[in-house]
């Protein structure tokens, strides 16, 4: 027993506490106890006999907590400074500094048998680090106010803040190391502000290197219900996301802090045959940020499409406008940013194109029935593909359909269908539905996911030279001609009578045909539904994610 006074000034060694003690850490194996005071500094005290050793210094602040790393005999400090401090304990100066905080912090604590590190600030703000790099793994916030203390304990591996009330964290641990996630993956996306990949799954989202493809940040609990989908507004700072239950939100991509929420939607009160009955179908089904004008749009299985104004800074987004012109749940929407056009595909077997600077329709695309194509089928997915006059829809039967839209001459035409003929295990050719597409408008290819795990590469320059021809003839024949003048016109005779043009029957009209979309390549990607996928011009790669629980960069 015994007792070991602060400082003194009259003694030589000038070691020792001049404000109060805030934190004792006993380090094992090496007969040193370590104290920490509201004076910043953290003395060394040899066990044996109470005498001081060093003092480590660089804190500016107060320092609250204390911790050992075992495996590496590295000792962990924190305080009022927002910064963890890496020390050695045979050396005065500290050997790293972990930046992320932007308060106070309450405490660090090492996670044993882990290479993880976990700190918190008064806020709320909890950071899992890995110690071999130094690096954030996982960020999320407490609902708690402010926290004032958090403990951590093994076995099982929880963490426990407390503030007003005590609020546990149980360690979710995939249970496969080589999925992206136990769960689905529903979306990735690129973000080239932070060189990241950014995947959806029904409970978190996360955030990857995409040089090394290491695990950044988790974000997790940041919805009551499942996420459905997710977009990034034009600064890739703000991530949007929309749950199971119509509520839409964004976060910041940085830490996952929520930053706005947006009225939520309604449940519909008319569910009729087509629902199953069920009143609660408003799940979001698709995101886009249109960038020019601050507004969010949103689709939902409640037939809607709604614009959400994003452009003010309050906590609680207001909502512009509600399309309620589909008769079925609206599975995805498109937006053309150069003529202000969104295109929303539905179950009811149409697609809607509408101008949202003038709020008016343009039109309604549907599929003429023939032999091949007796019966409509719910579309799935649709895709401007700029800067072409063309969309393309995938139905679920299996085809992709191909229409012109504003300002072609031919706008609302179905141009073409190609279906997606592919042999079975069985070796029997089977029409597989297509659910993810995106586009390569530099070399006029079109990436298409099924419901197999293909991938389809297809190129659309015959078809794209042939709408490029009937604008161009279009142009050239609304020049007003003499009367009686005749002149031929890429081989074909036309003649101009008071201005107005007339045409031979039959030879003037371009025709599109199945053949004018070439499937160039395809590939076994997954194992289950690829879901979504998406090109990145600038690295020139396609990434694509399924049910399987991967993702995979081609």
């Amino acid at each position: 027993m015994g007792v070991k006074d602060g400082y003194n000034p009259l003694k030589k060694e000038k070691i020792g506490h001049t404000k109060p003690i805030l934190d004792l850490l006993p380090i094992p194996g090496q007969q040193i106890l370590a104290s920490s005071g509201l004076d910043a500094q953290i003395c060394l005290w040899s066990l044996k006999d109470m005498e001081p050793k060093h003092v480590l210094e660089g804190h500016q602040l107060g320092v609250y907590s204390l911790d050992w790393y075992e495996e590496q005999h590295l000792l962990l400090s924190a305080g009022l400074d927002h910064d963890i401090f890496i020390w050695n304990p045979y050396v005065k100066k500290k050997i790293f500094l972990l930046k992320g905080h932007n308060h106070s912090l309450v405490g660090v604590k090492w996670l044993p048998n882990s290479n993880q590190i976990i700190s918190a600030d008064i806020s709320g703000m909890f950071r899992i680090w890995d110690i071999r790099t130094f690096t954030t793994v996982q960020t999320f916030n407490c609902p708690l106010n402010e926290i004032s203390c958090f403990a951590v304990t093994y076995p099982p591996k929880r963490i426990v803040a407390g503030g007003r009330r005590l609020v546990f964290y149980d360690y979710d641990e995939p249970t496969d190391h080589h999925l992206a996630d136990d769960q689905a993956t529903l979306c990735v996306l690129y973000n080239p502000v932070f060189y990241t990949l950014i995947t959806a799954h029904p409970k978190c989202i996360k955030v990857w290197d995409a040089c090394t493809g290491e695990l950044q940040s988790v974000f997790r609990d940041i919805s009551h219900s499942e996420i459905t989908c997710i977009c990034m507004d034009e600064r890739k700072r703000k991530l949007f996301v929309g749950d199971q239950k119509g509520r839409l939100f964004s976060i910041n991509i940085k830490n996952g802090a929520k930053m706005k929420k947006f009225k939520k939607s309604k449940r519909r009160k008319d569910h009729d045959k087509n629902d199953g009955g069920n009143p609660d179908k408003a799940d979001i089904s698709s995101l886009y940020y249109w960038g020019d004008k601050n507004i969010l749009m949103a689709s939902s299985w409640d037939r809607k499409v709604r614009l959400y104004d994003d452009s003010t800074a309050d906590q609680q987004g207001s909502k512009r406008y509600t399309m309620k012109k589909h008769n079925d749940s609206v599975n995805y929407l498109d937006f053309n940013q150069k003529h202000q056009l969104c295109a929303s595909c539905s179950d009811d077997c149409s697609v809607i194109i509408y101008n949202y600077g003038s709020y008016r329709q343009e039109g309604i695309l549907k599929v003429p029935l023939d032999a091949t194509y007796k019966e409509s089928s719910e579309f799935k997915i649709c895709k401007f593909l700029c800067p072409s006059d063309c969309l393309v829809t995938a139905d679920i039967d299996g085809f992709l359909h191909f229409f012109a839209v504003t300002p072609s001459p031919r706008k609302n035409e179905h141009l073409c269908k190609v279906s997606n003929f592919n042999t079975s295990q069985v070796g029997t050719l089977v029409n597989y539905p297509i659910r993810a597409m995106d586009f390569d408008s530099a070399h006029n290819i079109l990436y298409t996911g099924d419901e197999m795990g293909y991938i389809q590469r297809w190129d659309l320059t015959t078809l794209f030279d042939k709408l490029s021809d009937i604008s161009k003839r279009e142009a050239k024949s609304s020049y007003k001609k003499e009367p009686g003048l005749d002149e031929r016109l890429d081989g074909v005779t036309t003649t101009f009578v008071t201005g107005v043009e007339t045409k031979e029957a039959g030879k003037q009209k371009i025709e599109f045909a199945t053949s004018d979309v070439e499937l160039v390549y395809r590939w076994n990607a997954h194992t289950d539904t690829i879901n979504y996928v998406t090109f990145v011009p600038e690295l020139d790669i396609l990434t694509s994610c399924s049910f399987d629980c991967n993702v995979y960069i081609w």
